[in-house]
């Protein structure tokens, strides 16, 4: 069986229980880290709530986009017709 071990360690306690999982099953090793640390608790949970909101924002906008792209297909489109393309400063960035 091939085996990768991935993991993230703050403390340690992960690292060493991924090094004995890549011991058992002879696997090799990737630590993965954030480019910046996320520090103590507190600014550890700020972060990712900073993150998450980012991150609905951006899936927000994407379904507005989504949405107003589907209100310019003519209602009145019968199946096997095909809307017309739009202009290219009809389309969303």
């Amino acid at each position: 069986m091939n085996c990768f071990v991935v993991y993230t360690s703050k403390t340690g306690m992960t690292g060493k229980i991924a090094r004995e999982l890549s011991r058992k099953f002879s696997a090799d090793m990737l630590k993965v880290e954030p480019k910046e640390p996320y520090g103590g608790f507190v600014a550890s949970v700020a972060r990712v709530a900073r993150e998450k909101a980012r991150n609905e924002q951006a899936a927000s906008a994407a379904a507005k986009r989504k949405r107003d792209a589907a209100d310019r297909i003519p209602k009145d489109l019968k199946p096997g017709e095909f809307a017309p393309l739009p202009e290219d400063d009809e389309l969303p960035l």
